[in-house]
C-alpha cells in the first residue's frame, strides 16, 4: 500500500514537471499574419490582416495546438482599389465569408504546424514552418507556408492569369513567457 501510494506520488511529480504546455492568446498586438503573391510575373504584392483572434499552446520550444480566426474584411494591401477589388464575390467575399480559420491537427515535430485551413468555402491542409527563438522572457515564433489559391476557389476571373497561383503566407508571433 505504501509503496503504490509512493508510486502515485512520483508519478503526479513527473507528469507535472514534464507538461509545461501553455496557452496564450493571438491577438493582433502581438502577431502579424501577412502574404505575398506575384503580379505581373515580377511584382511582389504584399498584404497583411489587421483583425484576427485566437490561441497557441507551447511545450518548450513544441507547438502543440494552434486555432485562429481572421477577419477576412481586414485584408489591407495599401492599395484601396486592390483592397476593394479583393473583397468582392470574385475573391474573398468577406460578406459571405468573414471568418478565415486555421485549426492545427498534427504538430508532432518541432518547425512543423499541419493544420485545416479554410477560406471562402474551402478548406485545405496547410503546413506552417517554423523557428523559434527566446530572448529574456520572450518566446518569437516565425513561420511561413505557400498554399495555391485554385485550392481555394479564389481566382481573378478574366484577369487570374496576372497573379501567380502560389500565395506565401508569413506568421509572427511575440509570446511573453
Amino acid at each position: 500500500m505504501i509503496t503504490s501510494f509512493f508510486q502515485l506520488l512520483l508519478a503526479l511529480v513527473l507528469f507535472q514537471s514534464s507538461g509545461s504546455a501553455k496557452t496564450y492568446e493571438i491577438n493582433s498586438f502581438n502577431t502579424q499574419i501577412s502574404f505575398s503573391a506575384k503580379h505581373f510575373g515580377v511584382l511582389n504584392v504584399r498584404g497583411k490582416f489587421t483583425e484576427f483572434k485566437g490561441s497557441i499552446v507551447i511545450n518548450g520550444d513544441l507547438v502543440e495546438n494552434v486555432f485562429v480566426e481572421i477577419n477576412a474584411n481586414t485584408i489591407n494591401t495599401g492599395n484601396k482599389n486592390r483592397d476593394r477589388s479583393l473583397k468582392t464575390d470574385v475573391f474573398l467575399n468577406p460578406e459571405a465569408y468573414p471568418i478565415i480559420r486555421f485549426q492545427s491537427t498534427e504538430n508532432k515535430d518541432k518547425g512543423e504546424i499541419k493544420g485545416i485551413l479554410s477560406i471562402k468555402d474551402s478548406s485545405n491542409i496547410a503546413i506552417l514552418a517554423y523557428d523559434t527563438q527566446r530572448e529574456d522572457k520572450l518566446l518569437i515564433l516565425s513561420g511561413d507556408c505557400s498554399i495555391k489559391r485554385d485550392d481555394f476557389n479564389l481566382d481573378f476571373g478574366t484577369m487570374d492569369d496576372l497573379v501567380s497561383n502560389e500565395v506565401k503566407i508569413e506568421v509572427s508571433i511575440r509570446l511573453t513567457l
